[in-house]
């Protein structure tokens, strides 16, 4: 089953999703909620999750890591290639 989005978490920034998210772990973790609001809650959690991942995965992309070579010029290389830099130095 697809769910569906709620435009009030497309619109946000990542670092308030993830706020409200801990905020539903927390309630969630306490134990004392209704079933129902559980359920309401753990289903709002795993979209807030899902909207966060996709989040990361565009931006994963443009993120970039500055190194000097041997010449000493400074250049972009992948952030997640950042230990095989150009120009390493032992």
């Amino acid at each position: 089953m697809k769910q569906e989005i709620p435009e009030d978490i497309t619109k946000r920034p990542f670092e308030e999703l993830v706020s409200e998210l801990e905020t539903i772990l927390k309630k969630l973790e306490s134990g004392n909620l209704p079933l129902q609001e559980s359920i309401e809650l753990y289903e709002r959690g795993t979209i807030l999750l899902k909207v966060c991942y996709q989040m990361l995965g565009e931006l994963e992309g443009k993120v970039v890591k500055l190194v000097r070579d041997a010449e000493g010029v400074l250049r972009e290389i992948p952030f997640e290639t950042g230990e095989e830099e150009i120009g390493r130095r032992s």
